[in-house]
């Protein structure tokens, strides 16, 4: 996937073959491939991969052609959205000592901390040590084409356990239990958008959820958009999934009985559900008019923020590149301040927030999304205390400008250092907001925040 003049293009599938010379071919037809005949791997095809500079007008990231097949089966039936993927790419760090994109993450065990004796805001991921024998674990295992799928799928279900329920069903509703109130048909449908662990648990506590267990509509959610099992998306689209046994098939898909291939996709997969998450946010355009006095004292708080890009080999490993900032006048009788957040690598961030005043003017800044919001109500904003990484903002406290008290946590502080620079006491005047993504672009964290005095 690279940019040139006429966009974010997708290559076809390429084979990295001349590592000494470091130069990365692929066909410019998406449909075509480095083996077809008469393809003859011509230098004009060539661009740079993972860096600022690039080769024939081009510059991009490559992917392994089955991940990428992963990929497009998350995001079915919509395409891959290329824009927000390439700025996504764009916007995190190069580990020049793995040679691998920072996402903050291990990549699902693939990589390792480099230095034990990390603060624990601190990520210092990189690849694991290259051995031969690294060829013989999941981690090389073909995660696409999987025959053991096949066995899965034909292996005839066994007879389920008695239905025998610890609680005596009862038409009466108890006043201890508001679900009993429910036809068990209602419960079936709440439980489908619980994790599975939360509904099993739920069954000891409610006998309404006990029937759960000895649904197949509720076993067949688990491999159908939920995270759990839709992974084995193979369950859903091949033919006689609708006289399938769900619940047998769940437990046929425990993890210690899947092979390295199912667990190496097991692993991908949850790593493009992140993405997932990502590519749903939606830039936030403020209104025009909104600008701030001048000659005022600015206060900032940021994480490991550079705002320019070099056209060379990047130095920033841990971090966020600022590619966008809005500055803007923050209006009278602020009376809810909301954030939105977004889990980028193995924490939390705050990617938008929103300032609505008693008078019903809402000011958004950033990005948002149709989950991750959460909400404290104000009778006046006087700063705020900023939990604050290298990464960016993990998590806001609000001042109440009325009270002094502080608000709850917008996000997620834990592990992360804490300031007070931004608890001004005084009512704020204006807001900075840096980001580390441009418009409709990823992973968004709020890299940088200033207020004015």
């Amino acid at each position: 996937m690279y940019s040139c003049a006429d966009g974010i293009v997708l290559t076809g599938v390429g084979r990295y073959t001349d590592p000494r010379r470091g130069a990365f071919i692929a066909p410019q037809d998406p449909n075509a491939r480095w083996d077809d005949p008469g393809y003859e791997h011509p230098d004009e095809d060539e661009f740079a991969v993972m860096r600022r500079f690039e080769t024939n007008g081009r510059r991009g990231y490559i992917f392994h052609d089955a991940c990428w097949s992963l990929l497009q089966r998350a995001f079915r039936p919509a395409p891959v959205p290329l824009v927000r993927l390439f700025e996504a790419c764009d916007s995190v760090p190069l580990d020049l000592v793995g040679d691998a994109l920072n996402w903050g993450h291990d990549y699902g065990g693939l990589a390792v901390v480099r230095d034990a004796d990390l603060l624990p805001w601190e990520d210092g991921f990189t690849d694991r040590e290259f051995l031969e024998e690294w060829f013989d674990t999941l981690y090389s295992a073909d995660p696409l084409t999987i025959p053991e799928v096949d066995e899965i799928l034909a292996e005839p279900p066994r007879a389920p356990p008695g239905n025998q329920s610890p609680f005596t069903i009862s038409a009466a509703p108890s006043g201890n239990d508001p679900f009993t109130l429910l036809p068990v048909e209602l419960c079936s449908a709440i439980a489908e958008y619980l994790p599975t662990p939360d509904v099993l648990n739920a069954r000891l506590a409610s006998k309404s959820f006990w029937q759960v267990f000895y649904s197949q509509q509720f076993w067949a959610s688990r491999f159908r958009g939920s995270p759990d099992r839709s992974w084995l998306f193979e369950a859903v689209n091949q033919k006689g999934a609708t006289s399938r046994d769900w619940r047998w098939l769940y437990r046929c898909t425990v993890d210690h009985r899947l092979g390295r291939a199912l667990q190496n996709r097991k692993r991908i997969w949850h790593l493009i559900q992140r993405v997932a998450v990502l590519v749903e946010l939606r830039w936030n355009q403020p209104p025009a008019g909104l600008l701030p006095e001048e000659g005022r004292e600015w206060v900032l708080v940021a994480g490991n923020m550079v705002d320019r890009q070099p056209e060379g080999f990047s130095h920033l490993q841990q971090g966020c590149w600022q590619l966008r900032s809005i500055r803007v006048a923050i209006p009278d009788g602020v009376s809810q301040v909301s954030a939105w957040t977004v889990p980028v690598g193995d924490r939390e961030y705050i990617a938008g927030i929103s300032l609505d005043t008693a008078s019903g003017e809402v000011l958004r800044l950033g990005y948002s999304r149709a989950g991750g919001r959460s909400s404290v109500r104000l009778s006046g904003l006087a700063g705020f205390n900023v939990a604050v990484g290298l990464g960016g903002i993990h998590a806001l406290q609000c001042i109440d400008s009325t009270t002094g008290e502080t608000s709850a946590w917008l996000g997620c502080p834990d592990n992360a250092p804490k300031t007070e620079r931004l608890a001004l006491g005084v009512r704020v005047a204006a807001l900075e907001v840096g980001f580390d993504v441009g418009t409709s672009s990823l992973p968004p964290s709020c890299s940088s925040l200033l207020t004015l005095v």
